[in-house]
């Protein structure tokens, strides 16, 4: 998978592939399957149930993430 920050710039076969890989992962969960990978987060509106359901989801997978909010810059 490469880079992207938005879901338009993947095209139809890359979000079949991603959805196909959750799926996978989800009917036999693999914790080291996003080690090395790296989830940013940017919060323009904070959420704290969305910011602890993607970094939960990270940690059990083996993935790293941090978090980018406005108030970080005070």
């Amino acid at each position: 998978m490469r880079f992207f920050n938005d879901l338009a710039d993947l095209n139809a076969a890359d979000i079949r592939d991603l959805v196909a890989f959750a799926g996978r992962l989800d009917e036999n969960p693999q914790p080291r399957a996003l080690e090395g990978k790296v989830l940013a987060l940017l919060f323009l509106n904070p959420s704290l149930r969305t910011l602890a359901s993607f970094q939960s989801a990270m940690t059990r997978l083996g993935g790293g993430v941090f978090v980018i909010s406005p108030e970080m810059s005070i």
